[in-house]
């Protein structure tokens, strides 16, 4: 799915809903404090889970009900939400009369912690009295509802969720068809919320006040990834060695006791063998040294950011192969982090 469109609403500067386009390349130009970052921190929380707090309310409303919206194309042609039986957003009625699917997320910050509320889906969605919804029904109160309206459901699975909604709602005059908020908490819903998330593009902010020495953790994040991953695939061979060894080890504490015995039996009997081992990649430190072996972060700031800046990007893509996912890269003031001959798109 690809990333079209933010709508914040009562967040920090954006009293009310504010909606920016988002295109392959997206440039955010204004004045300090404009609220630049806070567009940037808002899809942070939306894809990411960031923390949001009370704080981050705008002063100007009054409420603690924060609202953040992404709206994608790039749909994918079918999803899986109930018991392995697929579907679409289309034949579910979650995707706009555009085509496009919003999702809306919900923050309660009424705590000084904010805290995720709820999701809805913006969508022309059946609003007719009895079928508005069928999304949030357990399979046994669809069928129930389809006997209630005389729905014929031969030929239909019954036991697929989404088939008795399908001929619920094809048996229906008028679906009354309208854009509206549809909730995403329960039942199929909630499965199709679940699922819809896998196929988000992965959200990788690089802000600019971020520490920027290939010591610091979130710099060491990309290869400490590798050195497990490589750690896990000699596992097996790994856990034989240990094993070995600490037979080895138990058996000389043993024998050590019992020579101990024999001088002092009260001794002995208080001490028992135990050997512990530290995790393998805790035996590895990875850095980066420069010309003449001298290490990044003793180089100058020109240097440790463009490296920090691709540490981020490997560990974005990394992420993103995995998901099998694109990936939205967000650059805090870039002109910060390389020189302005790399600036170049």
């Amino acid at each position: 799915m690809k990333l079209i469109e933010v709508k914040i609403t009562n967040f920090r500067g954006y009293s009310n809903e504010t909606s920016i386009a988002i295109d392959s390349l997206t440039v955010l130009i204004g004045r300090n404090d404009a609220g630049k970052s806070s567009i940037l921190d808002a899809l942070d929380i939306f894809f990411n889970e960031a923390t949001i707090e009370r704080d981050d309310c705008c002063v100007r409303t009054g409420s603690t009900e924060v609202r953040i919206a992404c709206v994608f194309d790039n749909l994918p042609e079918s999803i899986v939400i109930d018991d392995q039986h697929p579907t679409t957003l289309q034949n579910e009625y979650l995707i706009r009369v555009d085509g496009k699917l919003e999702i809306i997320k919900i923050y309660d910050c009424n705590a000084t912690k904010g805290k995720f509320s709820g999701a809805f889906v913006r969508a022309e969605h059946p609003s007719a009295s009895g079928i508005d919804e069928l999304l949030s029904l357990k399979l046994a109160e669809l069928r129930s509802k389809a006997q209630q309206l005389k729905v014929d459901l031969v030929g239909i699975n019954q036991t697929a969720k989404a088939q008795v909604r399908r001929g619920i709602w094809a048996s229906t005059h008028d679906l009354q068809l309208k854009e509206r908020e549809v909730s995403l908490k329960k039942e199929s819903a909630k499965d199709a919320f679940d699922q819809i998330q896998k196929y988000m593009p992965v959200y990788a902010l690089f802000k600019s006040d971020r520490a920027s020495t290939d010591q610091d953790a979130e710099a060491q994040d990309p290869l400490k990834a590798a050195i497990k991953e490589a750690i896990h695939r000699r596992e097996a061979e790994l856990n034989g060695v240990i094993a070995d060894i600490k037979k080895e080890l138990v058996s000389v504490a043993e024998r050590t006791v019992e020579k101990i015995r024999e001088m002092n039996p009260d001794l002995a009997n208080q001490l028992h063998p135990s050997v512990k081992n530290k995790q393998w990649d805790s035996l590895f430190n990875v850095t980066l040294t420069g010309e003449d072996d001298i290490p990044i972060n003793k180089r100058g700031s020109g240097t440790r950011r463009p490296v920090l800046l691709n540490f981020f990007r490997a560990k974005a893509e990394d992420t993103a192969h995995s998901k099998d996912a694109g990936v939205i890269y967000a650059v805090e003031e870039p002109e910060t982090s390389q020189h302005p001959n790399h600036d170049v798109v």
